[in-house]
Protein backbone atom coordinates (compact mmCIF):
# COMPACT_ATOMS: atom_id res chain seq x y z
CA UNK A 1 0.00 0.00 0.00
CA UNK A 2 2.90 2.91 1.07
CA UNK A 3 4.22 1.33 -2.95
CA UNK A 4 1.37 2.37 -4.29
CA UNK A 5 1.45 5.74 -2.58
CA UNK A 6 4.89 6.63 -3.30
CA UNK A 7 4.38 5.93 -7.02
CA UNK A 8 1.13 7.86 -6.80
CA UNK A 9 3.12 10.91 -5.47
CA UNK A 10 6.24 10.72 -7.50
CA UNK A 11 3.56 10.53 -10.99
CA UNK A 12 2.12 13.32 -9.45
CA UNK A 13 5.26 15.26 -9.09
CA UNK A 14 6.44 14.59 -12.66
CA UNK A 15 3.30 15.43 -14.10
CA UNK A 16 3.53 19.08 -11.91
CA UNK A 17 7.23 19.71 -13.00
CA UNK A 18 6.03 19.02 -16.82
CA UNK A 19 3.50 21.48 -16.51
CA UNK A 20 5.59 24.25 -15.09
CA UNK A 21 8.10 23.45 -18.00
CA UNK A 22 5.43 23.87 -20.39
CA UNK A 23 4.56 26.99 -18.84
CA UNK A 24 7.71 28.43 -18.99
CA UNK A 25 8.58 27.36 -23.08
CA UNK A 26 4.87 28.81 -23.63
CA UNK A 27 4.97 31.85 -26.28
CA UNK A 28 3.33 35.38 -25.00
CA UNK A 29 0.46 36.03 -26.42
CA UNK A 30 -0.48 39.45 -27.58
CA UNK A 31 -3.77 40.89 -27.01
CA UNK A 32 -4.68 43.98 -29.32
CA UNK A 33 -6.99 46.51 -28.64
CA UNK A 34 -9.95 46.39 -31.19
CA UNK A 35 -10.13 50.41 -31.32
CA UNK A 36 -6.40 50.35 -31.99
CA UNK A 37 -6.82 48.54 -35.79
CA UNK A 38 -9.81 50.27 -37.56
CA UNK A 39 -11.33 47.76 -39.66
CA UNK A 40 -9.85 44.56 -38.12
CA UNK A 41 -12.58 44.11 -35.79
CA UNK A 42 -16.04 46.01 -37.83
CA UNK A 43 -18.15 44.68 -34.68
CA UNK A 44 -16.04 46.84 -32.08
CA UNK A 45 -15.96 49.88 -34.75
CA UNK A 46 -17.85 52.67 -33.46
CA UNK A 47 -17.68 55.38 -36.00
CA UNK A 48 -16.75 55.47 -39.83
CA UNK A 49 -13.64 56.54 -40.15
CA UNK A 50 -11.69 57.33 -42.89
CA UNK A 51 -7.72 56.08 -43.85
CA UNK A 52 -5.15 57.97 -44.79
CA UNK A 53 -4.62 57.89 -48.22
CA UNK A 54 -1.89 60.54 -48.38
CA UNK A 55 0.82 58.12 -48.53
CA UNK A 56 0.19 56.43 -51.97
CA UNK A 57 -1.80 59.75 -53.30
CA UNK A 58 1.14 61.98 -55.83
CA UNK A 59 0.84 65.25 -54.73
CA UNK A 60 0.94 66.78 -58.02
CA UNK A 61 -2.73 64.81 -59.51
CA UNK A 62 -4.48 65.06 -56.14
CA UNK A 63 -6.14 67.76 -57.30
CA UNK A 64 -5.43 67.78 -60.55
CA UNK A 65 -8.57 68.44 -63.09
CA UNK A 66 -9.40 64.88 -65.18
CA UNK A 67 -8.46 65.91 -68.65
CA UNK A 68 -7.46 63.34 -71.02
CA UNK A 69 -3.59 62.38 -71.66
CA UNK A 70 -3.78 63.99 -75.23
CA UNK A 71 -4.89 66.89 -74.28
CA UNK A 72 -2.82 67.31 -71.68
CA UNK A 73 0.59 66.91 -73.75
CA UNK A 74 -0.89 68.85 -76.35
CA UNK A 75 -0.90 71.90 -74.47
CA UNK A 76 2.92 71.18 -72.79
CA UNK A 77 4.17 71.05 -76.57
CA UNK A 78 2.21 74.34 -77.71
CA UNK A 79 3.79 75.52 -75.11
CA UNK A 80 0.65 76.22 -73.37
CA UNK A 81 -0.36 74.82 -69.84
CA UNK A 82 -3.95 76.04 -70.22
CA UNK A 83 -7.14 73.84 -68.99
CA UNK A 84 -9.19 71.67 -71.58
CA UNK A 85 -11.49 74.41 -72.85
CA UNK A 86 -8.52 76.24 -73.82
CA UNK A 87 -6.27 74.29 -75.62
CA UNK A 88 -8.85 73.28 -78.35
CA UNK A 89 -9.28 77.05 -78.69
CA UNK A 90 -5.68 77.82 -78.58
CA UNK A 91 -3.13 78.04 -81.47
CA UNK A 92 -2.93 77.15 -85.00
CA UNK A 93 -4.53 74.42 -86.42
CA UNK A 94 -0.74 73.07 -87.85
CA UNK A 95 0.42 73.42 -84.01
CA UNK A 96 -2.55 71.29 -82.85
CA UNK A 97 -1.50 68.92 -85.00
CA UNK A 98 1.87 68.70 -84.75
CA UNK A 99 1.26 68.39 -81.22
CA UNK A 100 -1.03 65.72 -81.44
CA UNK A 101 0.85 63.44 -83.57
CA UNK A 102 3.97 64.14 -81.17
CA UNK A 103 2.66 62.06 -78.64
CA UNK A 104 2.39 59.51 -80.48
CA UNK A 105 5.20 59.55 -82.98
CA UNK A 106 8.41 61.35 -84.28
CA UNK A 107 7.21 64.08 -86.65
CA UNK A 108 9.24 65.83 -89.14
CA UNK A 109 8.34 69.14 -90.23
CA UNK A 110 8.99 69.82 -94.08
CA UNK A 111 8.53 73.56 -95.47
CA UNK A 112 7.86 72.91 -98.93
CA UNK A 113 6.51 76.54 -100.39
CA UNK A 114 9.33 77.08 -102.30
CA UNK A 115 9.14 73.40 -104.03
CA UNK A 116 5.33 72.99 -103.90
CA UNK A 117 2.12 74.62 -105.72
CA UNK A 118 -0.48 73.08 -103.55
CA UNK A 119 0.43 73.44 -100.19
CA UNK A 120 3.38 74.75 -97.47
CA UNK A 121 4.10 72.47 -95.00
CA UNK A 122 4.25 68.88 -94.21
CA UNK A 123 4.21 66.87 -91.46
CA UNK A 124 5.53 63.31 -91.59
CA UNK A 125 4.43 61.13 -88.93
CA UNK A 126 5.86 57.32 -88.49
CA UNK A 127 3.40 54.76 -86.66
CA UNK A 128 4.65 51.73 -85.26
CA UNK A 129 2.09 49.50 -87.02
CA UNK A 130 -0.86 49.56 -89.91
CA UNK A 131 -2.99 50.02 -86.47
CA UNK A 132 -1.42 52.65 -84.66
CA UNK A 133 -1.36 54.24 -88.39
CA UNK A 134 -5.19 54.33 -88.29
CA UNK A 135 -5.66 55.21 -84.54
CA UNK A 136 -3.64 58.19 -84.99
CA UNK A 137 -5.25 59.17 -88.46
CA UNK A 138 -8.87 58.56 -86.16
CA UNK A 139 -7.68 60.11 -83.62
CA UNK A 140 -6.27 63.33 -85.40
CA UNK A 141 -9.52 63.56 -87.42
CA UNK A 142 -11.50 63.77 -84.33
CA UNK A 143 -9.77 66.64 -82.60
CA UNK A 144 -9.81 68.50 -85.40
CA UNK A 145 -13.85 67.99 -85.62
CA UNK A 146 -13.89 69.04 -82.29
CA UNK A 147 -12.00 71.94 -82.65
CA UNK A 148 -14.36 73.20 -85.44
CA UNK A 149 -17.20 71.86 -83.20
CA UNK A 150 -16.14 74.68 -80.44
CA UNK A 151 -14.73 77.38 -82.65
CA UNK A 152 -17.98 77.18 -85.32
CA UNK A 153 -15.57 77.63 -88.16
CA UNK A 154 -14.80 74.83 -90.61
CA UNK A 155 -12.03 74.19 -92.81
CA UNK A 156 -11.76 72.11 -95.75
CA UNK A 157 -10.15 68.66 -95.20
CA UNK A 158 -9.32 65.36 -97.75
CA UNK A 159 -8.53 62.21 -96.37
CA UNK A 160 -7.15 59.47 -98.31
CA UNK A 161 -5.81 56.06 -97.53
CA UNK A 162 -7.88 55.98 -94.54
CA UNK A 163 -8.84 51.90 -95.25
CA UNK A 164 -5.08 51.76 -96.40
CA UNK A 165 -2.47 49.51 -94.91
CA UNK A 166 0.68 51.46 -94.76
CA UNK A 167 -0.10 55.57 -95.47
CA UNK A 168 -2.82 58.19 -94.55
CA UNK A 169 -2.70 61.35 -95.87
CA UNK A 170 -5.04 64.18 -94.32
CA UNK A 171 -5.23 67.38 -96.88
CA UNK A 172 -5.44 70.33 -94.65
CA UNK A 173 -4.81 72.79 -97.98
CA UNK A 174 -1.86 74.99 -96.02
CA UNK A 175 -0.07 71.82 -95.02
CA UNK A 176 -0.53 67.71 -95.56
CA UNK A 177 -0.47 65.46 -92.52
CA UNK A 178 1.67 61.84 -93.74
CA UNK A 179 1.59 59.60 -91.12
CA UNK A 180 3.08 56.06 -92.39
CA UNK A 181 3.88 52.89 -91.39
CA UNK A 182 8.02 52.02 -91.03
CA UNK A 183 8.18 50.34 -94.31
CA UNK A 184 6.61 52.95 -96.19
CA UNK A 185 8.30 55.43 -94.58
CA UNK A 186 11.52 53.85 -95.67
CA UNK A 187 10.02 53.31 -99.29
CA UNK A 188 9.07 56.46 -99.99
CA UNK A 189 11.50 58.76 -97.91
CA UNK A 190 9.41 62.19 -97.67
CA UNK A 191 12.19 63.98 -96.15
CA UNK A 192 14.11 63.12 -98.68
CA UNK A 193 12.26 63.80 -101.32
CA UNK A 194 10.82 67.22 -100.47
CA UNK A 195 14.64 67.95 -99.58
CA UNK A 196 16.64 67.12 -101.91
CA UNK A 197 19.15 70.12 -103.20
CA UNK A 198 16.97 71.72 -106.50
CA UNK A 199 19.00 71.73 -109.73
CA UNK A 200 20.23 74.94 -111.08
CA UNK A 201 18.22 77.11 -113.44
CA UNK A 202 20.81 76.69 -116.50
CA UNK A 203 20.89 73.18 -116.21
CA UNK A 204 16.77 72.83 -116.48
CA UNK A 205 17.09 75.18 -119.32
CA UNK A 206 20.00 72.78 -120.88
CA UNK A 207 17.71 69.80 -120.32
CA UNK A 208 15.64 69.24 -124.40
CA UNK A 209 12.09 68.40 -124.37
CA UNK A 210 11.61 64.60 -125.31
CA UNK A 211 10.58 64.56 -128.83
CA UNK A 212 7.47 62.04 -129.59
CA UNK A 213 7.44 59.06 -131.82
CA UNK A 214 5.63 60.70 -134.33
CA UNK A 215 7.91 63.96 -135.44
Amino acid sequence: MSEELEEHKRDRRLAEDGSAADTDLAPEVERLDPQSVPGLYPEFDTEEQEGDDSWYVDPRFAQQESIPLWKQRAAENLGQPKDAEEILLSGSMFDLCHATLQEDAQVAVLDVRDRCEWTERMLVAQANSTRHMRAMGERLLKLIKERHRRTDRTTAIRVDGRESDDWMVVDMGAFIVHIMTPDAHRTYDLEALWTAPLPEPEVLSSIEPEQSPDK
